[in-house]
């Protein structure tokens, strides 16, 4: 909320002109996804993304730059749903209309399951679900932020999954730059209105609190509710 800022050096990037401001503002959520990209493994054939806020839809999008085959992305939006479409799914779940995502998950992929899920709401029920929806020795890398939780163990062992989790980012920049200025990626596909800075807390900080904070989605990440 500054004018400027001073930063170490090594943590400071130089954007070529190719790339807008409107793209460097997206970096911040586009870098949590491809970080947790990176955890999943090198090359998934199929994944599935549960939960459609900004991180959500980033990770659906960078599989798809990654040339994923199969991406099955799962919301309670309709609208996300459909921008998740737009953005390089193969396959949608409407989690307020499907009582069982992660065997939906399964059914679209001929019920063998993905090779990994993005768990990017922040729930007990959905990391369970992304477990149903996972093959074996596959893995459910925790995007969305949740605080206590139980799982059944003993499918764990015997399916040999792994649970692994994604804070943050490091060394993301430098990909997504290329990304943008040499491949044409657009991370702007996911923005849906545009708020003066006058009206931040009323139209910005205020809609997220109504919309996410005060709704019982619990801690998750701002914008990280499906």
């Amino acid at each position: 909320m500054a004018e400027y800022a001073a930063v170490p050096a090594d943590m400071a990037h130089r954007f070529p002109g190719t790339v807008s401001l409107e793209q460097a503002a997206l970096f911040e959520p586009a870098s949590v996804a491809l970080h947790a990209l990176r955890r999943a493994g090198t090359s998934p054939a199929a994944v599935a993304v549960v939960g459609l806020g900004p991180v959500g839809l980033f990770t659906a999008r960078l599989a798809a730059q990654r040339n994923v085959r199969r991406i099955t992305a799962v919301a309670v939006s309709a609208a996300r749903l459909e921008l998740a479409a737009a953005l390089g799914t193969t396959g949608l779940v409407d989690a307020d209309r499907q009582e069982d995502t992660g065997a939906r998950i399964r059914e679209l992929t001929g019920g063998e399951g993905v090779d990994a899920t993005f768990e990017a709401v922040g729930s007990e029920a959905t990391l369970r679900s992304c477990l149903t929806a996972t093959r074996r020795g596959g893995r459910v890398v925790l995007v969305g932020l949740a605080r206590e939780v139980s799982l059944d163990a003993f499918a764990l062992v015997n399916d040999e999954q792994s649970i692994l989790a994604g804070v943050g980012y490091r060394d993301t920049y430098p990909e997504l730059i290329r990304l943008v200025s040499e491949q044409g990626l657009d991370l702007t596909q996911v923005v849906t209105s545009t708020i003066a800075l006058d009206e931040l807390v009323s139209h910005g900080f205020e809609a997220l609190l109504d919309g996410l904070g005060r709704s019982g989605q619990g801690p998750g990440r701002p914008g990280a509710a499906p």
